[in-house]
């Protein structure tokens, strides 16, 4: 279970992360061995755009993506603390949701990018390229607020000095 982890990791580094590098994500370049969850944040104007990377918490080779968005203000009045950089080294956004490799609207909730029971030398590789494929519909709900076959977006209301208003269109 731990090499085929590490493999995802690699194609990971391989194949995700210069895609979040090439959209402009600041963040890890490579991906610790222990780390369950790396984190990725841009400034696009006056908002600030998260992307995580999180691994199960039983070591298997499963990953999701998950995506917020939120202002330096509305970060200070959920968080009743003044903005600071610190704030960036976990998401704070508020928009949260996740990219699946899924279409089908309940199992969005409960799948993961993972090889599973796949032997190929490349599967790693290949569960990772389709994330990257996948990728567009979360600059797409960013910039156009128009959710993919494949993102689950949770319904939260508005919040003091959010980036956009709540609404999902389809």
């Amino acid at each position: 279970m731990r090499d085929s982890r590490q493999a995802l990791k690699q194609a990971l580094e391989a194949h995700l992360i210069p895609v979040l590098i090439a959209a402009g994500f600041d963040g890890p370049l490579t991906l610790a061995a222990k780390v369950r969850t790396f984190y990725y944040y841009r400034r696009d104007a006056d908002i600030y755009r998260f992307i995580s990377i999180q691994f199960t918490k039983e070591g298997k080779a499963k990953f999701r993506l998950n995506f917020s968005e939120s202002t330096p203000a509305s970060m200070e009045a959920r968080l009743k603390i003044p903005f600071s950089t610190e704030l960036l080294r976990e998401p704070s956004g508020e928009f949260r949701g996740s990219l699946h490799p899924s279409s089908l609207p309940y199992f969005r909730l409960f799948t993961w990018f993972w090889v599973g029971n796949d032997k190929r030398p490349d599967a790693a590789a290949r569960v990772v390229q389709r994330a990257a494929e996948l990728y567009p519909e979360i600059e797409r709900w960013w910039t156009e607020r128009k959710v993919g076959p494949h993102l689950w977006i949770p319904f939260r209301k508005k919040q003091p000095n959010s980036p956009a208003d709540s609404e999902q269109e389809d």
